[in-house]
């Protein structure tokens, strides 16, 4: 079944909760434990560019089932290198007691346990096991290495990855970068996740569209790619009908909180950073490009090739001027300082087509914190893993309660950066973490339009 899945009109059934559970040595299947009856909470939670956790816990009632299980199997085989990482497999969702089948779950997930926490009172045991996505594992510990790597920034990354994975990891990436495949870039003793993610902090400039770089974990798989190179998907639509009113059915929606950070503007409105290149010895500061604001100005006018929701005026902040004079204005224009450039421009490009890359990242991710949203809904088995994080987009549906009145201000279209599953044997609700832009701001709106 595809992770990405779309569900536009829920089912209305009766159902209950089922969670299912085990661990096991990757390397030792026979020695996979069930504890199956014993899951009382299952989390699950993704969150765009930092990876999946799972949490789970059982009881042990007496402590009669798990001492043997966990002197047996995890403590001798959880850091073994010899039997591979403890594997945790995870199934949660809907039991239709209509007959109708595991329609309503999630797939089997499956991460690597990195944590254990018993805990008991009386006569009762509880054990909180910890898991990550494997790249999260694999690529957390490296040998502090001093060594290169030649190549562009998409084929360093596919080799750190192989290298440190032991080419248990594959790696999709998805967008090309512009530089050159004969440049050699250094370890200088990181390890591979910091590597990796030292690489990616500039590179968005170094891409066809110059957008938001997006890591999705997917098993024993990495996808990586920018966020114009996905095509945006709307998952599902939810409604908020706690008012009652004449409307049949149960909504969606049990409740809903937005942050709308305006203090973002006295820092974010604009970035602006600056460099000398090594190669021509030409600098480049802010006071030489303020006319048309380009090369060392980051800001919404030059990252036109972002997504944003789709909404009406009525629902979504208006983008402040971005050539208002900070001394005149409440707004802010913090510097960035520039990678520096190569000597011999083994980058293969000239230095104010990349100089912009740390500024123009950390703007992309920014921007994303202006108007927020967490709702949760009645656990929905749609959210099965993480990818389209930061592409896909959900629809709200809420008015006020008495008649002809407008939609209510968050409803219409929000862009999906993480959710949270939260189990237990009573209930399953889903938390959404989503995000807007500027109604207005230079951007590819996504979502359908909000009628």
């Amino acid at each position: 079944m595809p992770k990405r899945r779309v569900e536009k009109i829920r089912p209305q059934m009766t159902a209950s909760i089922n969670m299912q559970a085990s661990i096991t040595p990757v390397l030792r299947q026979d020695l996979r434990a069930s504890f199956d009856d014993n899951v009382t909470n299952v989390e699950f939670r993704a969150m765009l560019n930092g990876g999946e956790l799972v949490k789970i816990v059982v009881v042990d009632p007496y402590f009669t089932k798990f001492d043997k299980i966990m002197g047996s199997d995890y403590f001798r085989y959880s850091r073994d290198a010899q039997t591979g990482p403890l594997e945790l497999s995870t199934e949660m969702g809907w039991r239709n007691e209509d007959g109708g089948g595991k329609t309503l779950y999630l797939d089997e997930m499956k991460h690597v346990v990195v944590s254990m926490t018993p805990h008991g009172d009386t006569n009762l045991a509880y054990i909180e096991l910890l898991a990550v996505d494997y790249p999260s594992y694999y690529l957390a510990g490296g040998d502090a290495g001093g060594g290169s790597y030649e190549g562009n920034v998409q084929s360093v990354i596919k080799e750190i990855v192989a290298k440190y994975s032991r080419r248990q990891l594959e790696v999709q990436f998805d967008t090309k970068t512009k530089d050159s495949k004969y440049n050699r870039w250094w370890e200088y003793r990181q390890d591979p996740k910091s590597l990796i993610l030292s690489l990616l902090e500039w590179s968005s400039s170094v891409t066809e569209h110059q957008t938001r770089w997006l890591l999705w974990p997917d098993g024993k798989r990495l996808i990586i790619k920018e966020q114009a190179d996905d095509q945006s998907q709307e998952r599902s639509v939810y409604e908020w009908r706690g008012y009652g009113g004449d409307i049949k059915g149960t909504g969606d929606i049990r409740e809903w909180e937005v942050i709308g950070d305006n203090a973002l503007q006295l820092s974010q409105t604009q970035l602006v950073t600056a460099g000398m290149s090594a190669v021509s010895g030409t600098y480049y500061d802010p006071k030489q490009f303020i006319k048309n604001m380009d090369k060392v100005f980051v800001g919404d006018p030059n990252t036109a090739n972002k997504y944003k929701p789709s909404v009406p005026d009525d629902r979504g902040y208006t983008k402040p001027n971005p050539r208002a004079n900070p001394l005149d204005n409440p707004l802010g224009w913090t510097m960035i300082p520039a990678i520096p450039e190569f000597s011999a421009g083994d980058m293969g490009m000239k230095y104010d087509q990349f100089v912009d890359g740390r500024a123009r990242g950390m703007y992309l991710a920014m921007v994303n914190a202006l108007e927020r949203i967490r709702v949760r809904v009645t656990g929905h088995s749609i959210w099965n893993g993480s990818e389209g994080l930061g592409v896909d987009t959900i629809r709200i549906t809420i008015t006020a309660s008495q008649d002809g009145a407008p939609p209510y201000f968050i409803a219409g279209n929000w862009l999906v950066y993480g959710f949270h599953h939260i189990a237990t044997r009573g209930m399953w609700w889903t938390d959404l973490y989503c995000s807007r832009l500027d109604y207005d701001s230079d951007a590819k709106a996504v979502g359908n339009i909000f009628v």
